[in-house]
């Protein structure tokens, strides 16, 4: 599907002018959309690791029954969990979900295919999509 939308743009010298454009005047932008949406999805993976160790004892002092049966652990892994909600309603709150696809294959499009850097490097530390309400490959990437 980007083959064809390129093909598009080449043909025409003016196309591909405001198409550089937009890269040069948004990149920042879309970049620190896509560090937020990477460090709600690393936030999460992160929590979820720390609670796989504490099942698997990897902490010598401490157990997941051991951190739930204490106030203060209970307290700390309640507001871990609310963290991550309050992250996520707000993220949809605040993004239109339209918004995050087309900037998240923007993105995509710019940093990934268009310059030497690694799709790996670029990948959301959960391995999938932040917007899961609809896909990436529906939009035509508006930049």
């Amino acid at each position: 599907v980007p083959e064809f939308y390129d093909s598009q743009l080449e043909p025409d010298p003016r196309l591909m002018e405001l198409e550089d454009e937009f890269r040069e005047n948004n990149m920042p932008v879309l970049e620190r959309f896509f560090q937020l949406f990477d460090r709600i999805v690393r936030y999460y993976t992160d929590l979820l690791r720390f609670i796989e160790d504490l099942k698997a004892g990897l902490y010598i002092q401490q157990s997941l029954e051991g951190m739930l049966s204490d106030p203060e652990g209970k307290q700390l892994m309640i507001e871990a969990a609310y963290l991550h909600g309050v992250l996520l309603l707000l993220l949809d709150l605040r993004i239109d979900p339209k918004a995050k696809e087309i900037m998240v294959v923007c993105f995509y499009r710019y940093k990934v295919r268009c310059s030497p850097y690694s799709a790996d490097k670029h990948k959301f530390a959960g391995g999938g999509p932040i917007c899961s309400d609809t896909l990436m490959h529906e939009y035509k990437c508006s930049c």
